[in-house]
């Protein structure tokens, strides 16, 4: 049946199996079209269901925007919304398989525009808000709270927060204690990468492949603090292996186990590698000149050490090798102890370096001996030196408790040098007796022995005896 009028009004419920309207149809209440509504203007419904195929709804037009499908709630108040719904569903009223295209009016001119599905239990909820500025919102599975928020205004994106930053143009946030993370997933065999947020610190990862962020391995840690890791998740000032830079302390720790923990390079040519400031201003360096490592005070006049192969050498400012300039220690601030294998040499003008050589120092104690005599024996026998190079300086106090047959006392620390081949008398002191005597002792080359005489005279012996009793002497020889 085919209707033609230029306008009017149907009654109520009227069936028809095929209309054709041509200018504009109003009905009120609800329409029953079992095939095809043709209609050449606009049709006005409080309520159309449309049972059918594809295209059902088609409007021809040769304009490059037209509206095929208007639908209008004729409310004015703010909150008052036209809804679409798409039910895959034979029971009435049911919101199962459901999903609805909500408009909502905000004000005189501006609406919103949501996106809703139903859940597992019928419920309609809330999927999708498009606000009439601009602004986006995807909600969280309950439907009640926007977690993705993209502001249009200020260009910026928040995901898992309630509101946008301002100045963040990508803005995660996530419940208390918990880590958010962004996923660089690689292709193929290319590994993945993450940078995650938590409390705070920010957290770089990488080193799976096709993965999730808790299974990769972590690299670099930004703490809240300002504290800088790398190789390590938390700070021990060192106690394990990492890099740390401590922010509030700007202190930096490296610390490898069983290597070296820092390595730094020079390239083309001599010169500083590390230098050292106070102020701004260098003082000091570490570097190289000549394949020969140094360390130096940069100021003037400065002074510093060459570690050359076998040998240490002073060095200038400048860290080339400097002679005669610099002196190890001060007046007031010296140096203990000096331990040495070889010897000090002393200038190097004339002689040669052993006949310029100190090579031994030595203090200690000796013990007189009868040196094998018969009968002879002391009741009291002490006796110290001092060595320094080749030359002995001894010391020396016996009593004697039995008469010498001969005139030698044994024990010397060291061996007398053999060096006048027209004797075998070395050198001699004066000894001091408890008699008026005068008595001469003297070292006996190549032996450990001295020979006591009387006046001065190698001629007339002088064995040691209890009239004497006490023999005090102070000798110098060379070994």
């Amino acid at each position: 049946m085919t209707i033609k009028q230029l306008g009017g009004v149907f009654g109520r419920n009227p069936t028809f199996n095929d209309v054709t309207i041509e200018g504009t149809l109003t009905f009120e209440g609800a329409i029953d079209i079992t095939s095809d509504l043709t209609v050449d203007g606009t049709v006005t419904a409080n309520g159309l269901t449309v049972n059918g195929g594809a295209n059902l709804l088609t409007r021809t037009s040769s304009g490059a925007e037209v509206d095929v499908l208007e639908v209008r709630n004729n409310a004015t108040a703010a909150s008052t919304a036209s809804t679409i719904k798409f039910v895959n569903s034979t029971a009435a009223g049911s919101n199962s398989g459901s999903t609805e295209l909500v408009a909502v009016r905000t004000g005189t001119n501006t609406g919103d525009f949501k996106i809703r599905t139903s859940n597992s239990t019928g419920s309609m909820i809330d999927r999708l808000l498009v606000g009439s500025s601009g602004d986006l919102s995807l909600y969280e599975d309950t439907g009640t709270t926007a977690k993705l928020l993209w502001d249009a205004s200020q260009e910026n994106l928040a995901i898992g927060a309630s509101s946008v930053v301002s100045d963040a143009k990508l803005q995660l946030a996530g419940a208390q204690g918990s880590t958010q993370s962004i996923m660089f997933t690689g292709f193929g065999t290319d590994k993945d990468a993450a940078i995650s947020h938590n409390n705070g610190d920010i957290i770089l990862s990488n080193g799976g492949n096709n993965t999730t962020v808790s299974n990769l391995t972590e690299r670099m840690r930004i703490g809240s603090s300002g504290n800088v890791l790398i190789g390590k998740s938390a700070s021990d000032v060192g106690a394990t292996e990492g890099f740390e830079w401590y922010d509030t302390a700007n202190v930096l720790t490296l610390t490898r186990d069983a290597g070296h923990a820092l390595s730094v390079n020079r390239l083309n040519g001599s010169g500083d590698i590390i230098q050292f400031r106070e102020d701004g201003g260098v003082v000091g360096s570490i570097g190289v000149a000549t394949s020969v490592p140094y360390f130096i005070n940069k100021q003037a006049s400065g002074s510093g050490l060459r570690m050359g192969t076998g040998v240490i050498q002073p060095s200038d400012n400048a860290g080339a090798k400097s002679d005669d300039t610099h002196d190890l220690g001060s007046s007031s601030g010296r140096f203990k102890d000096l331990y040495l294998s070889g010897g000090v040499v002393f200038g190097a003008t004339g002689g040669t370096v052993t006949s310029k050589t100190l090579d031994d120092y030595e203090e200690g104690t000796w013990t007189p001996t009868v040196a094998g005599d018969a009968t002879g024996a002391f009741s009291t026998a002490e006796g110290t030196y001092t060595k320094v190079g080749r030359l002995v300086f001894i010391q020396m106090y016996v009593v004697v408790s039995t008469n010498f047959t001969s005139n030698y006392i044994g024990g010397l620390p060291f061996t007398v040098g053999d060096f006048l081949t027209a004797t075998s008398i070395g050198q001699s002191a004066v000894v001091l007796t408890n008699a008026a005597d005068t008595v001469t002792g003297a070292a006996v080359e190549a032996q450990g022995t001295m020979r006591f005489y009387n006046d001065h005279n190698t001629a007339s012996l002088h064995n040691p005896n209890t009239t004497n009793g006490g023999y005090r002497l102070a000798l110098c020889y060379q070994v």
